[in-house]
């Protein structure tokens, strides 16, 4: 793994892991692949999949965004060697329970999310932590998929999926699309290509037929649609846990991080269930709207930051221009105080020589009479 990787990888971490001290106690992270969220040496971490190592290389080969040789060896996996697959809480339950369970990417695959989150909610200690880095399908190949409903999940746990349903296959086949995260977020529309033509959502529909785990995004979903999900499956009475954070996706991302925290089996469900609904209110008025149309929510979003930018601009312009006025008034202040200054020593100083004046002036008129009447007596006529 290069530095860039690494450096997105740390983020990543970060992020999902907001804070969570997982050297405390036992963790499970859940399809770790090549870029496990968490590592070995940070504490007691085990890994789970839904096949073993040999079976992801296999599964994984042609996939250009896995590296095949850095998957991790998988402590336990969910697919039987008779091809049944086993729930979670089967396959990992002998080894808990756990403090912290670590799912990126994966609530979204879960054939069945209510008996997932039961199944999570049964391996692990009294308040401890689930959590989730959940793709937003308005930002990645699931951008012209409807958003899942509580009516498929309730559908799905009344089935007893073990495998992503029919509906599940064939609308991540037939309506995946190439629609890079950047472009989403530059308000672009997702494009009319589908990725896979129908005869390639037909074969996938097959395998499922044939009881074969079809690997899908069975829940498209985003911040306020998950929120909405959780609400309604805690107060239905399917899900002990409390939602104590779902982000908003960031922009330039295509995921959104949330913390789940499991209800203490001692205290009685029906509170923290109210407390619950009511904590997931208030997180989900924190949320940015998602109701407008597509993409003209980003568009709106980009003239508000950029609206957010020009306001600062002119804040910084304002002050600097009381700075500016502020310096002015102190000079012109300063100025008028001289110019006072200035005349008042003026007229000191022609009082001062008013007062001098006379008495220059009266020695001069004695001398000049003086003069005058000395040369009247030398004018001729005179004796």
């Amino acid at each position: 793994m290069d530095d860039t990787a690494a450096a997105i990888v740390a983020t990543r971490r970060q992020h999902i892991l907001d804070g969570t001290d997982v050297t405390q106690g036992r963790s499970l992270e859940i399809g770790p692949l090549a870029t496990p969220i968490l590592t070995r040496d940070m504490g007691d971490v085990r890994y789970v999949d839904v096949v073993d190592l040999a079976g992801l290389r296999e599964h994984y080969g042609t996939d250009a965004t896995v590296v095949t040789e850095d998957i991790v060896e998988v402590d336990f996996w969910l697919t039987r060697e008779d091809g049944t697959v086993s729930t979670l809480a089967e396959a990992v339950a002998p080894d808990g329970p756990y403090h912290h369970v670590v799912a990126s990417h994966v609530i979204e695959h879960v054939p069945d999310m209510v008996r997932w989150l039961q199944d999570v909610a049964d391996v692990l200690v009294d308040g401890g932590s689930l959590l989730l880095a959940v793709p937003d399908r308005r930002f990645c190949f699931d951008a012209l998929r409807s958003p899942a409903t509580v009516g498929q999940v309730l559908q799905a746990h009344h089935d007893g999926d073990r495998i992503p349903s029919v509906r599940a296959v064939y609308d991540y086949a037939r309506t995946s699309v190439e629609f890079p995260t950047a472009a989403a977020w530059a308000g672009a529309w997702p494009p009319e290509q589908r990725t896979a033509p129908l005869d390639r959502a037909r074969t996938m529909v097959a395998q499922q037929q044939q009881g074969l785990y079809v690997d899908c995004h069975v829940w498209p979903t985003s911040p306020v649609g998950l929120a909405d999900l959780l609400a309604d499956l805690v107060e239905l009475g399917l899900v002990d846990f409390g939602v104590e954070r779902i982000t908003a996706t960031q922009r330039g991302h295509h995921e959104f991080y949330g913390t789940l925290r499991r209800f203490h089996r001692g205290r009685d469900r029906h509170v923290q269930a109210a407390e619950a609904v009511a904590a997931l209110a208030g997180l989900r008025a924190d949320l940015p709207d998602e109701d407008r149309t597509w993409p003209h929510q980003v568009r709106e979003a980009e003239l508000l930051e950029q609206q957010q930018v020009l306001e600062r601009r002119l804040a910084r312009a304002e002050a600097r221009l009381a700075t500016a006025t502020a310096a002015r008034d102190r000079a012109r202040e300063q100025r008028d105080r001289a110019r006072r200054d200035r005349r008042r020593a003026r007229a000191r100083a022609r009082g001062l020589a008013a007062l001098v004046e006379p008495q220059r002036t009266r020695p001069a008129v004695r001398l000049v009479g003086g003069v005058r009447r000395r040369l009247g007596r030398l004018r001729p006529g005179r004796g």
